[in-house]
Formats: structure tokens, sequence, C-alpha cells
């Protein structure tokens, strides 16, 4: 083995010397760590991940350029990072971070730093594919040549030990109440004497010549290392979807059943009483972003975070969803188109002006009682998980005479309670947990604040000039199909078309367009039959 030369020896000690004061300030609050400098186990400012991350969204947020819908939807993101630091708010904020890079190229690299810290953050709650993003950046940092070889091991050893926590295999680790992390560089450790036990009996049994002409790197058996825990990996997913059947039974029985009127209900509802009902399994992700972004190509971010959710489940599975947008954007346009593509049955429901709680059922005595909305799209659809589009939600009434709809949502929307959700017309337990809810809003003003808790807002932007083209053709299309013709046969809008409707739309409301467009082809029309 080489000796290390006095002026290495001393650079590493002063940059051990850094790094130690770094630590120091970072527990009393006075540091926030880089990302590289998390990798190799500086502690979190104050040693709380929580306060990390408010510290950080603090800074991020002072750096976003106001009135920008995409700086809107990552300050949302932040804003809930901040707060709580769950792994749906740590991939969101991630996803952000991203988008907010391409439209400030001279700070890529901080974004995307940032984006990988969010990531980290996942990885520590228990995310396993964060995890494996974290050793594929730690890799990189090992086998940066800028990287100084003392800070390189390091990086090597988090590498090694997120993989192996990936896989799940830190169940096994005996020090379960140290922190992920820590764990992980004990695991990479461990690893590491193995491979350095390894090669010095190689070695020692080997032709020296033979050896020297055939070195076998650290970096090739960790390469090796990683094809190997990735088959593994897989082969656990694998094991883990087959285990899955797809199909749960949401309603085991019916409330006073012996009664004449409890005997209706059963026969009622006997498509779905004690029957196991598919859940909508994901479909292909990438042809639905390609039909989201064609119909809606200013909300690519929106897409991105939804798409995210989606991508780590079999099953369609949506954190509660508020779409947050001035009047007109389209937002329950592209919830209705969204649920399309994904099949799931849904229906929508118009919060505004309703004073009661008859989405979520009324009791069986009155002759207007009637099954909540979810359980009736479930019998409707033989469906265990269809949706419910709440638009203009922030509208529904206030009133408690009659139940208030916010009031009925909360345990609807809480997927404890929504196991054994409790419907009155059937006077049993209802398993609502794989109802997709998506809400639409002009504003958060109206909503209590109970009900803002429970969902994820997300700032659904407004289409630009920019967009005028693809949105116009989109309309066309639409309008042609519901008098019947072919879109096929539609001549596109020709110049001075395409004019007059820039001069009339600068963007915003897409119902103006819509006008706007059919205000065109009527001139179209007219023009052509005096022809």
């Amino acid at each position: 083995m080489s000796e290390i030369n006095p002026d290495e020896a001393v650079a590493r000690a002063r940059r051990a010397k850094a790094f130690g004061r770094r630590s120091a300030a970072a527990r009393t609050g006075l540091h926030l760590p880089s990302f590289p400098e998390l990798l190799r186990l500086q502690p979190f400012c104050r040693e709380n991940l929580q306060v990390d991350a408010a510290q950080f969204s603090e800074r991020i947020m002072a750096r976003l350029k106001p009135n920008s819908a995409t700086s809107d939807l990552t300050r949302d993101a932040l804003n809930a990072l901040s707060v709580s630091p769950g792994i749906e708010d740590c991939l969101d904020a991630a996803i952000a971070l991203r988008f907010s890079a391409e439209g400030d190229r001279r700070n890529q690299n901080s974004w995307e730093e940032g984006a990988r810290r969010c990531e980290y953050y996942a990885a520590m709650r228990g995310d396993r594919a964060s995890m494996w993003k974290i050793a594929g950046y730690a890799v990189d940092l090992a086998y940066d040549p800028k990287t100084p070889d003392d800070e390189a091991i390091v990086y090597g050893t988090a590498a090694i030990g997120w993989m192996l926590t990936a896989t799940g295999k830190v169940e096994d680790w005996p020090m379960h109440w140290t922190p992920m992390h820590v764990r992980a560089h004990a695991m990479g450790h461990k690893m590491i004497d193995r491979f350095v036990e390894e090669r010095a009996r190689q070695v020692t049994e080997s032709d020296k010549d033979r050896e020297k002409a055939q070195p076998d790197s650290f970096g090739s058996k960790l390469l090796a290392m990683k094809g190997t825990l990735s088959e593994d990996l897989d082969k656990d997913d694998e094991e883990a979807v087959e285990s899955t059947t797809g199909k749960i039974v949401v309603l085991k029985s019916v409330g006073n059943g012996e009664v004449s009127d409890g005997k209706r209900v059963a026969a009622d509802f006997k498509s779905i009483l004690n029957v196991l009902l598919p859940l909508v399994e994901v479909s292909k992700l990438s042809q639905v972003r390609l039909a989201l972004e064609d119909e809606f190509p200013y909300a690519r971010l929106i897409i991105d975070v939804i798409l995210n959710d989606l991508s780590r489940t079999k099953y369609v599975e949506m954190r509660p969803t508020i779409f947050v947008g001035p009047p007109g954007g389209g937002k329950t346009s592209f919830a209705r188109c969204l649920l399309d593509l994904l099949q799931v049955p849904y229906e929508v429901y118009n919060c505004g002006g309703i004073g009661d709680a008859s989405l979520a059922g009324t009791a069986r005595r009155w002759s207007t009682g009637e099954p909540s909305l979810p359980l009736s799209l479930m019998r409707r659809h033989l469906c265990a998980s269809p949706g419910v589009i709440l638009d203009e939600v922030e509208k529904a009434g206030t009133s408690r005479t009659n139940g208030a709809l916010t009031d009925a949502l909360l345990g609807l929307l809480e997927p404890t309670s929504a196991e054994v959700w409790h419907d009155p017309y059937i006077q049993s337990a209802v398993d609502m947990s794989h109802v997709v809810w998506i809400g639409t809003a002009n504003s958060m003003d109206g909503i209590p604040a109970p009900l803002r808790d429970r969902c994820r807002r997300l700032v659904f932007p407004t289409p630009g000039p920019e967009h005028l083209v693809p949105l116009a053709n989109n309309i066309l299309r639409t309008l042609l199909d519901e008098r019947g013709l072919n879109p096929l046969w539609a001549f596109p809008f020709d110049v001075i078309e395409l004019d007059a409707l820039r001069s009339a739309w600068p963007g915003g409301s897409i119902r103006k367009l819509q006008q706007l467009v059919d205000a065109v082809l009527k001139v179209r029309d007219k023009f052509n039959s005096t022809h």
C-alpha cells in the first residue's frame, strides 16, 4: 500500500478539521449542511430532520421568482416540506425544484442539489426508491476526479450502505434505535471490511504479476454488487406484487339485516356485499403523460407531480388533492381527463351552494335516505377505487342544520377512518380508503382548516399566449366532434384566424378561448356558405 505524502496528510487533516467545525455548527443551528456533507454523515441542522427541512425550505423560497406559476407550486411544495416532511412531501418538493431549474439555467446545479436533498429526506423516511437514488448520487461523487480520496471512500461507504438498506436487509441489522443514515454507513463499513479481507486473501493466493496485469478494482466490485442488489430488489418487488390480489371487500355486512328494511338494503347491495371488488390498475403512464401534455401543455409540472405518485404503486392511489387556480383555467377538465386516462370511474360533484352532507349518505329511516356517493359508485361500476371530483369545493355551504359537506369529508379523507367509514344508509362499516378524491377551487380561503390539512394543494397554472395554438386546435377538434363532424377533415386555423385569436386572447381563461374559437368557426361557416 502506498504511503500518503506529507502534503496530502496536511490537506486531509485540514479537511477533517473544517468538517468537524461545520458539524458542530450544524448541531447548534448555525450551519445548514450541504447535500454532500449530509452524505458524509454531517448532522442535520440542530440534529433534527424537520428543522433542517424548514431551514432549507426558507432559504430556497427566498430565491424563487415572484408571480410565476412554477414558483407558486414550488413554494407550496416547500411549505408542506417545512411543516411535515413526509415521503410524498419530500418527493413533491424534489419534482418542483427540478422544474424550477428549467427556468433558471444559471443556478441549475443548485436546484438539482436541492432536489437530491429532498430525496435524501425521503430516504430517511424509508422510501426505498429514494434510497436507490441516494446510492447512485454517492457513487457519482465517489468517482468524481475532483473528490479527494478520503472523502471518496466515505461516499463509497454510503453508496453500499444505502444499496443494502434499499433491499430491506436493514431489518436484519441489530441497531434499530440508530438513525437510518447511520445504519446505512455502518452496513457499508461492514461490507467494505468483507471486501478488504477477501481482497487480501486473493492477493496472497494469486500470482502477483497476474494481479498487476489484471487489477480487480474496488470500483468493479462496487458495480458488480450494485447489479446483484438490483436483481435482489427487483425480485423482492415482484414477490410483493404477486402477493397482492388487487381486490378487496369494501362491504362486509349490512346493519340491522334481520329486519325487512335491512333485508331490502342487503338485496340492493347484493352485487358488492362480501364480494371482492377490483382496484383500478395503473395504466401505462407514458401514454397518460403524452395525452395530458397534448391537451394541457401548460400543466407539465402538475402532470409530473401526479404521475410521480402513481409511478410508485401498481394500483391507482392518490393523496386527496385540490387544484387551486383562477376560474376557467381547466382544473375540472384536467381532473376529468386524468381519471378518464387512468380508467377510473368517477362522478363530478358540484359543491357550489351545497348546504348538507348528502354526499356522505343519509339515514335509511328517512324517505329520502340514500347511500353515500362513493358507495353508489362502487356498486354501479363494481370497482373498489372510484373517483370523486369535488368541483368548487370552497363554495360549499357552512350551515350545519343538515350537516355540512366539509365536515362529512373529514372522515372520508383520513386514511385510517376511511377504512372503516360508517355509511348511515348501510348502517355498517365500508372501506373507502381507496377512493380517489380530487377537488377544484379558485381559492383556499373558503375551505376550513381541518379539510385543508387533509388535502394536498397544487396551484394549477394559467395558460399563456405561447399555448394558444395547441389549445385552439384541441378546442377545434372538440367542437367539431360535438357537431358530429370528423375532426380529421377540419382545416387548421390560418394565419389571419390565429392573429385574430391572439389579439383577443392574451392568455388566461380557457372558457374565454373556447368562446373565441366558436366565434371563429361561426365566421368560417358563414363565409363558406356565401361562397
